[in-house]
């Protein structure tokens, strides 16, 4: 029961009364959260944008080795990475990728233009030369120098004017027709070698008994070529000997 003592004991109990200086806990709101937190990155930036210059100014620096300079290049394209926004990382990504796609497709270009270029000009010597050799040129590459400027290869067509799918040469041949005008034909290397045979400017180019437009005999064909051509790899052959191909 409620005696005395337990009365004193009462009486002298601490009661405890909150402090004015006791912590008390505070709740933020979203929006002060994302505040803060920006507010913080600002700062983390700029002191990182500062770093930056330093190290520029450093790298800039004539005392330093290649090596050096290469080390502070990478810090400080880390430095840059950490200030930036994952849409500046993924657009910085996008255009590394299209740099390099763009740098790929210009070396197969490139490539595509060679080998399309070595095509064009191996396929219209050949038939040059097949025709000159044809023809009994005395030398097929002065027929080449001749016709090649004048040839290029266009789409083959059929005899009801569609294209095959082949490139075959044809030569931009002046010549004057029977009225002495001038005409320009389009031809086959055959066609325009054959046709530079009927000509008196080039009779002194070929084998004949004709006599030049000068004038002059064209060496008649009881002289022989210098060089004794059979077909066109064994001219090219020949060719090559001499200037040292293989």
């Amino acid at each position: 029961m409620y005696n005395r003592a337990m009365a004193l004991r009462f009486d002298d109990a601490e009661i405890k009364t909150p402090d004015a200086t006791t912590p008390v806990a505070t709740t933020f709101t979203q929006e002060q959260v994302n505040a803060i937190m920006k507010k913080e990155k600002e700062i983390y930036q700029k002191k990182q944008s500062e770093i930056m210059g330093q190290l520029n100014i450093l790298k800039d620096s004539k005392n330093l080795t290649d090596k050096e300079k290469s080390d502070l290049e990478n810090q400080i394209n880390d430095l840059r990475k950490q200030t930036m926004t994952t849409e500046e990382l993924s657009k910085e990504q996008i255009s590394k990728l299209e740099k390099s796609h763009k740098s790929s497709m210009d070396k197969l270009s490139e490539e595509k233009d060679i080998w399309k270029q070595r095509f064009t000009d191996s396929t219209i010597e050949k038939a040059i030369i097949d025709a000159a050799i044809e023809n009994n040129a005395f030398y097929p590459e002065q027929i080449v120098a001749l016709l090649t400027p004048k040839t290029q290869l266009v789409e083959e067509l059929d005899a009801e004017g569609k294209t095959t799918g082949n490139l075959i040469p044809k030569v931009n041949y002046e010549t004057i027709d029977e009225k002495g005008k001038i005409i320009e034909l389009v031809l086959h290397p055959k066609e325009a070698v054959k046709k530079m045979t009927e000509e008196n400017k080039y009779a002194n180019l070929f084998k004949s008994d004709r006599t030049s437009g000068f004038g002059v005999n064209t060496l008649g064909s009881s002289m022989k070529s210098k060089i004794d051509l059979k077909d066109t790899a064994a001219y090219i052959k020949r060719r090559n000997e001499k200037k040292g191909i293989k």
